[in-house]
């Protein structure tokens, strides 16, 4: 197995609703070694942490877009019961597919998302990008988690939320949460959830400023009023 350590990042598509996008990746000794690895194992690994076993048809296949190579799986929703396919495609899209390709000698990259967000975007992205460690409101959150943690995950709650009516089938008016989260000169409602491991136990941290708090409770409140529930008879 290769050394190393895993990243990823769940988003929304450009205005911040369904389906949603997976960026991810891995820092490794050899990123060679490490893509022959994850073919060989069909990326089962990867997957298996955000889809039901099933899902993806077949095994890689190598292909290419922006002069870019990449190995890449597709949807198989034949496959799927029918509920899950129906969720499945909510998520994540109806075509929705496993890219994944070396970035550089010691990391791996992947997308979870359709082809127009797939590695290549991804590239494109990391090349524009001046990392999530610049960016002032991550780099409060960061200072207020423990320096030791060996799990580290921040969440836009707000974002997060925002989905819910989406996936209830009882969802009839998005209108007012259009307004409240897709807002994109409102600010982000981060979460930062750490996870220290030691010897005799695992310990686990929260923290959101009380801004986010607010923003939170407000946006609950906005998506109980926007949901009703279906009585059967």
């Amino acid at each position: 197995d290769q050394s190393g350590s895993a990243f990823f990042m769940v988003s929304g598509s450009s205005d911040g609703q369904l389906p949603i996008q997976i960026k991810g990746g891995y820092v490794v000794d050899d990123a060679d070694k490490a893509i022959k690895q994850l073919r060989q194992s069909q990326s089962s690994a990867v997957m298996s942490a955000f889809l039901p076993t099933g899902c993806f048809s077949g095994s890689c296949e190598d292909r290419s877009s922006s002069n870019i190579k990449f190995c890449e799986m597709r949807f198989d929703l034949e496959k799927l019961p029918v509920e899950t396919a129906v969720h499945a495609v909510k998520m994540y899209g109806d075509d929705c597919r496993w890219q994944s390709t070396k970035l550089d000698r010691n990391h791996v990259i992947y997308t979870l998302a359709e082809p127009a967000n797939g590695v290549a975007r991804y590239i494109e992205l990391l090349n524009k990008s001046q990392g999530m460690s610049n960016n002032p409101s991550v780099k409060s959150v960061a200072g207020r988690i423990p320096r030791d943690a060996n799990f580290v995950a921040v969440v836009d709650v707000r974002r997060l939320l925002s989905i819910v009516p989406q996936l209830s089938a009882g969802a009839i008016s998005p209108k007012p949460l259009n307004e409240v989260v897709c807002d994109a000169s409102a600010p982000a409602a981060l979460l930062g959830w750490a996870v220290v491991i030691s010897p005799n136990s695992i310990s686990g941290e929260l923290t959101m400023d009380t801004r986010s708090v607010d923003q939170v409770l407000s946006l609950a409140r906005v998506i109980k009023r926007s949901i009703h529930v279906r009585v059967s008879d």
